[in-house]
């Protein structure tokens, strides 16, 4: 999959991506993903600190990465970035990363671009933020609420964060736990809606992992080759299951990967 290089976005950056996903976690609420690619110089990324009613994932894969004060990350850290809890300014001089965001009373990307369009036809996005007259005063917004409340026609809510600022996990810092063939880090499971963020690695060939019915989840291999079924998955592979789904997979010795659990569907 090559990269495709994205037109400015309401933070008004270039970036390039490989899409990974666009469509749903559970029934009602959004799924993106997406693996980003930052550039330098004066294409640098930055942005304002500024929140979402939205959660987010961050897994940087090269590069320094600077969120904010306090959320500096390097290669193999990983970002849970809750809704409602501000981060930034971001000023990131080119790197990869992979994005993970959720949510209910989404924007679906045909809707940030048509809503970015006919935003731009009246006022201006520069550097994540939109300005646009009114009655001969100029007013800026946040660029990513602007788009939200162009597409709903209503205020921006955003809920008290259950978390007051983003978390930063250094997996290098986590012990293995040896469970038969296999060993696990978990990094994490945050909120009611039970988000896990685990490391999975084969110690010896051909032991089984499962991905479960009970939500959508994401495998994202870091090294090694993994085995879904007759193919054979290299680092960087990105391997969904969907609520509803189960699949298993298998590894040679050595593989490690980090799998991502979105929230459980609640009765």
């Amino acid at each position: 999959m090559g990269w495709e290089r994205l037109r400015p976005s309401s933070r008004n950056m270039l970036t390039s991506r490989k899409l990974l996903r666009d469509g749903e976690a559970l029934p009602g609420m959004g799924l993106y993903a997406v693996l980003v690619k930052l550039h330098e110089g004066d294409q640098r990324f930055t942005a304002p600190r500024h929140r979402h009613n939205f959660s987010q994932i961050r897994l940087v894969l090269r590069g320094h990465m600077d969120f904010g004060p306090g959320l500096e990350c390097d290669p193999g850290d990983v970002g849970f970035f809750p809704g409602g809890a501000y981060y930034g300014p971001e000023d990131i001089d080119g790197g990869d990363y992979v994005l993970l965001q959720w949510g209910r009373e989404w924007v679906t990307r045909a809707q940030d671009e048509q809503a970015i369009a006919e935003l731009s036809a009246r006022g201006r996005f520069e550097h994540g933020v939109y300005y646009v007259d009114e009655d001969g005063l100029e007013r800026s917004i946040d660029g990513k609420r602007a788009v939200w409340e162009h597409v709903y026609g209503r205020e921006e809510v955003i809920y008290p964060p259950r978390y007051r600022a983003p978390i930063i996990m250094s997996p290098d810092h986590f012990n293995w736990l040896k469970c038969g063939d296999l060993s696990r880090k978990t990094l994490g499971r945050f909120t009611e809606d039970d988000v896990v963020v685990e490391m999975v690695r084969w110690d010896g060939a051909g032991a089984l992992h499962q991905l479960a019915a009970e939500r959508t989840s994401l495998l994202f291999v870091l090294k090694g080759t993994v085995v879904l079924g007759d193919r054979a998955c290299p680092a960087e592979t990105a391997i969904w299951s969907d609520l509803g789904e189960t699949h298993d997979v298998t590894a040679d010795a050595g593989t490690e990967t980090i799998v991502f659990g979105f929230p459980l569907a609640r009765g």
